[in-house]
């Protein structure tokens, strides 16, 4: 069991909305499957700038950090998930067969990912190094995905329902390899204070 998840307990009315049924079923997943050393936060706001200075809104479904694996970024889309290369769209199939043109799951993680990083290095505390903060995606009504769906997303970057009974391999896995480091204590607080 986790030793910090936010909110400690889900709401009956985030658990009763059909619109969020995939993130409860991946908020259960976790709970259960990551060990006392992990800290989970759902569905965390951001407000971050393009380029020119506009501001966006954004929202990360899951942040989980760990000192010694890092940080991971999770964007979570339910129901039966498509992807149409040769018009780069997403789309969903609800538990009614209505099809649903949806955003790109990619890169909403990895722009969260990007933007929680950069207000991270902003507090006080940050680490100086190179801290593993990596971005994945989670279909827990999808039995597979493709093994490459195109240079930005390959197969590891996913997991789908069969992944969830053992999340905890998927998202080691995710936080593994490369020369970056941990966040350690320090970085676990900041993530705290931050989100």
């Amino acid at each position: 069991m986790t030793s910090s998840i936010w909110p400690r307990r889900l709401s009956d009315s985030i658990r009763n909305d059909p619109r969020r049924a995939a993130e409860v079923r991946v908020y259960d997943a976790l709970t259960i499957s990551l060990g006392h050393k992990w800290s989970v936060f759902y569905s965390r706001p951001w407000l971050g700038e393009t380029a020119t200075g506009t501001e966006i809104d954004g929202e990360c479904d899951f942040v989980l950090a760990h000192p010694d694996y890092g940080v991971l970024c999770i964007e979570v889309k339910g129901g039966g998930i498509a992807y149409e290369p040769e018009s780069d769209k997403w789309v969903s199939r609800d538990r009614h067969g209505v099809r649903h043109r949806i955003k790109d799951p990619v890169e909403q993680a990895r722009r969260s990912k990007h933007a929680l990083l950069d207000k991270a290095r902003g507090e006080k505390g940050w680490p100086s190094s190179f801290v593993r903060f990596r971005h994945g995606v989670v279909f827990p009504d999808v039995t597979s995905v493709p093994q490459q769906l195109g240079a930005d997303k390959p197969r590891e970057l996913f997991a789908t329902r069969p992944d969830l009974k053992s999340i905890d391999l998927w998202v080691i896995q995710r936080l593994t390899g490369g020369n970056e480091t941990g966040i350690g204590s320090h970085g676990i607080r900041v993530l705290e204070r931050l989100l």
